[in-house]
């Protein structure tokens, strides 16, 4: 069985130097383009799927895993502690 987790950002609290210089502006369509590949880029290599939905006051990013996948807090600090 899949699981789903969900994970709430404020707009205001995500690190705008994360993002190219061109996409920093809240609300364009470069901002929701850049946060959206710059969250599925830290999702690339866990088994499952990533989806990301931008509204002007926050970031959902919901993951499905998929059921033989490790856990994603689990692989997460596995990689921190590998330097990734």
């Amino acid at each position: 069985m899949s699981e789903t987790q969900t994970i709430e950002i404020p707009v205001q609290e995500f690190d705008l130097e994360l993002l190219p210089l061109a996409a920093r502006q809240p609300g364009t369509e470069a901002f929701r383009n850049a946060v959206s590949a710059f969250i599925e880029s830290e999702f690339k290599g866990f088994a499952g799927r990533v989806q990301i939905v931008i509204d002007p006051k926050r970031i959902l990013v919901i993951w499905r895993s998929k059921p033989e996948a490790p856990d994603p807090l689990q692989e997460a600090v596995a990689r921190l502690q590998r330097g990734d």
